[in-house]
């Protein structure tokens, strides 16, 4: 199994994005995009994720779940390429460049 993670965080805002590519031995290929809304008040978050197989271009599944979550307040996205190799800080351009690259040569 092959896969490419890019995540989007912003502390102060308190909004994350998480974009996951998978690639299955058997070829099936599905793409993950999971936003977190944190809230200062109640330390807690809302994950919606919806999963797409991109073979079918299909949503395969989609969920809504709350959880607690402690904040850490910072001022700038931080943007991550993440796969067992690598990981480095992206600007908010190449993050949206590298997503959509990603997923036309998925």
């Amino acid at each position: 199994m092959r896969k490419i993670q890019y995540e989007a965080i912003n502390n102060k805002k308190g909004i994350v994005y998480i974009v996951d590519f998978w690639e299955w031995p058997d070829g099936v290929k599905m793409i993950s995009i999971r936003k977190e809304i944190r809230r200062e008040g109640d330390n807690s978050f809302t994950i919606i994720e919806k999963i797409y197989d991109m073979n079918k271009k299909d949503l395969i599944y989609k969920r809504l779940k709350e959880r607690v979550f402690p904040l850490i307040d910072a001022d700038e996205w931080i943007f991550l390429l993440g796969t067992k190799y690598i990981s480095a800080r992206l600007t908010i351009d190449n993050f949206k460049k590298a997503v959509l690259t990603t997923l036309d040569l998925f």
